[in-house]
């Protein structure tokens, strides 16, 4: 059964790995944003799950971003091109991953350490369900090295984000071998 990777972000960090790597596939929703709280993840989530339009707010105490669905998730990526055609494509895109059939592997960096909670967690695991109840997948975490402590949770994968290691923890979340995608990955929306 193939595997599907999908960024959940924080910030840009785990592309940038996966492109390192030669797994990166199609932008997320959540790439190429930062994403500092979970729980607004969940959020967007639970409003794709209800067929509700993923919009974008500006804020003008921080020009040149946006603001997905109205929350703390921002961009100062996408200035010059439909912005709301992209976030269209990329929902429709996860909620197609997510009903495909495939095993997917959600990968977030968790760039301060430890702002996951095994409650979030849950969320998200409840939240991937009510959109498909047979959904197999996994939710990786990564966290930065230093004063690293393991979360565990069901389909929690929890480790440190070291250079040289990221692969094994990716690959070995299931027993398929994820494939080489492409190596120097361009942004595909």
């Amino acid at each position: 059964m193939p595997v599907r990777i999908i960024v959940l972000g924080e910030a840009c960090n785990i592309t940038f790995e996966l492109e390192r790597l030669g797994l990166r596939g199609p932008s997320s929703l959540f790439e190429w944003h930062v994403s500092h709280n979970f729980d607004d993840v969940i959020k967007v989530i639970k409003m794709l799950r209800d067929g509700k339009e993923i919009f974008y707010t500006t804020k003008e105490d921080v020009p040149g971003s946006k603001f997905l669905a109205g929350l703390d998730i921002s961009t100062a990526h996408y200035e010059k091109v439909d912005y709301m055609e992209i976030i269209r494509r990329r929902a429709e895109r996860f909620i197609t991953d997510v009903k495909s059939g495939d095993q997917l592997l959600f990968i977030r960096y968790d760039e301060y350490g430890l702002r996951l909670t095994i409650e979030q967690v849950k969320g998200f695991n409840e939240s991937i369900l009510s959109i498909e109840p047979n959904c197999i997948f996994k939710l990786l975490l990564l966290s930065p090295e230093k004063g690293f402590t393991s979360l565990i949770e069901d389909r929690l994968i929890h480790r440190p984000f070291i250079q040289g290691m990221n692969e094994h923890f990716i690959t070995d979340c299931f027993e398929e071998k994820i494939p080489q995608v492409f190596k120097d990955a361009v942004d595909t929306d």
